[in-house]
């Protein structure tokens, strides 16, 4: 279900609070309750909407800032960052004034978020330990996500789709697929930072999240100044730990180091801008961080094999 207009507040506070009991939807009824799939793809000059008990959800922006507020943390959302919240989960949704803000927010629904959880568990290599860490169920972390590049792709065929009729057969078929898909990837995502928080044996599952937590505080911290200097030590701050333990506990679960993170997202950014822009390099490596052309000129032909320019002709 794909809507441009934001629902009256209070309307949707009852029904997510209820799980859409009465089986009403603004574009008709269903034939069971419980959360259906929705994408809010609205165009905003500022608004808030709080107190909303929504299923597991997907906040992104195409166009501008806002931030989303889940068990008191506020996240910050653009076109290259998302957060999720989990289901049964309120959240809020701020979107600032003066500023016309592009949502791209999927609330996917029950039925589908099982299809998924059943097939990510049955594609992973350690069901047993998946499911344990997961509580029987998936609970993503309430830090932020970069979108990359499989990421991307889906909410940018998800929106095109939105171009079509949505009473065409092919239109449900299609929305499902995709969000499927989507759902497919965020739990390999999440997979991933389950591993290696697993890895930490010796400590108890209450540790792990705290840790997982901290980490995610210096993830924030990474997506908001991505392509400026950081330093390990405003990190280690950021996450409320030692920078030692910070940089030994980063490694751990994510598999590489705070710098070695942000050059790969400074790299994606790249590689989004030369396919996707007309600026030329240099004003695309100055815009993510790089003052020295030729330092992204290194970095980007000694990481990807080939010259920024030959990226840029085959994309």
């Amino acid at each position: 279900m794909l809507l441009h207009e934001f629902p009256d507040l209070s309307w949707i506070q009852r029904q997510s609070k209820s799980n859409f009991q009465n089986l009403e939807t603004v574009k008709g009824t269903m034939q069971h309750p419980g959360w259906p799939n929705v994408i809010m793809n609205t165009s905003s000059w500022g608004c808030e909407r709080k107190d909303i008990q929504g299923p597991l959800s997907l906040f992104t922006n195409l166009t501008g800032e806002g931030w989303v507020t889940r068990a008191g943390r506020t996240s910050t959302i653009n076109n290259n960052v998302f957060c999720l919240s989990n289901h049964g989960a309120l959240y809020d949704l701020i979107l600032p004034e003066k500023q016309n803000t592009t949502t791209f927010n999927i609330h996917f629904g029950e039925d589908l978020v099982k299809q998924a959880y059943s097939l990510a568990l049955q594609s992973t290599e350690d069901q047993l330990e998946y499911s344990e860490l997961s509580a029987g169920h998936l609970n993503f972390s309430d830090r932020t996500y970069w979108t990359f590049q499989k990421v991307r792709q889906y909410i940018t065929a998800i929106h095109q789709l939105g171009q079509l009729d949505q009473k065409s057969p092919y239109y449900s078929e299609k929305e499902n697929e995709l969000l499927l898909g989507l759902l497919i990837e965020l739990f390999s995502i999440n997979e991933l930072d389950l591993k290696g928080l697993n890895q930490f044996e010796s400590l108890k599952r209450s540790t792990k999240v705290e840790i997982h937590t901290r980490l995610g505080l210096a993830i924030d911290y990474l997506h908001t100044h991505w392509n400026e200097t950081t330093s390990s030590e405003a990190l280690a701050k950021a996450a409320c730990m030692s920078k030692f333990h910070f940089l030994r506990c980063f490694k751990q679960v994510f598999g590489q180091s705070p710098r070695q993170y942000q050059m790969q997202i400074r790299l994606d950014a790249a590689k989004h801008a030369l396919s996707h822009s007309r600026k030329s390099i240099i004003e695309i490596a100055r815009s993510i961080g790089y003052e020295e052309p030729n330092s992204f000129h290194r970095l980007f032909t000694r990481t990807l094999g080939i010259s920024a320019q030959q990226y840029r002709t085959s994309n």
